[in-house]
């Protein structure tokens, strides 16, 4: 079985973000800001290889190898992550870009545009598609790994990455949470190979690592 050079990713920041709507809490560290993202810090970052099917957990001690393998994939996908964590991944030091962000894409074919709607957050799409919710909150993230709950953080994390991609996995098409409607959003390693050479080209990167 082929499986396309795709790497999907997500991460938990490790210091917490001011919120307007409540006091900070003396216990724990903040950032800045939301466009604080150096100051932000990685608790972990996970990642879904679909050539190899297999979950890498990075944390402080290996996160730079989470580079090297993304230097080695054709597609890094994410949702959100164009907006967010590839922002936090570049202000770590760390080369990586997301080339397809689930979640742009979807907006583009509902909307038009790119800009934030409610109820059209990971945990809606999810449950529109009758996928497993989230197991925990990402605002809660930094607190909890302050909290030195590593391991629960951790387990969050990985379970977001392999919701997203049993999201990923039901492309083209999804169901839209706000209007039930089916929307056909296809990703560029599903797109039909009309080329000789692409397809060799699909083949030789597909069976790497």
């Amino acid at each position: 079985m082929l499986r396309p050079s795709v790497l999907l990713y997500d991460l938990e920041i490790a210091r917490c973000i001011p919120s307007i709507k409540e006091d900070r809490k003396p216990a724990y560290e903040y950032c800045l800001g939301w466009d604080d993202h150096a100051g932000m810090g990685i608790s972990v970052l996970v990642a879904y290889d679909f050539p190899t099917d297999s979950v890498h957990v990075y944390c402080e001690d290996n996160v730079w190898d989470f580079a090297a393998l993304a230097q080695r994939r054709k597609h890094i996908v994410g949702f959100n992550s164009l907006a967010f964590d590839d922002r936090v991944v570049a202000a770590y030091g760390l080369t990586v870009k997301t080339t397809w962000d689930l979640r742009m894409e979807l907006l583009k074919r509902v909307n038009g545009d790119t800009k934030r709607h409610a109820g059209r957050r990971l945990a809606d799409w999810l449950q529109a598609n009758n996928l497993p919710p989230k197991t925990e909150s990402g605002a809660r993230a930094p607190e909890l790994w302050q909290d030195r709950q590593y391991g629960r953080v951790i387990d969050y994390c990985v379970q977001d990455v392999m919701l997203t991609k049993r999201l990923v996995e039901r492309l083209p098409d999804l169901v839209d949470p706000l209007t039930g409607v089916t929307v056909h959003c296809v990703p560029p390693w599903l797109e039909p190979v009309t080329d000789d050479r692409q397809l060799d080209w699909i083949a030789g990167h597909a069976v790497t690592d």
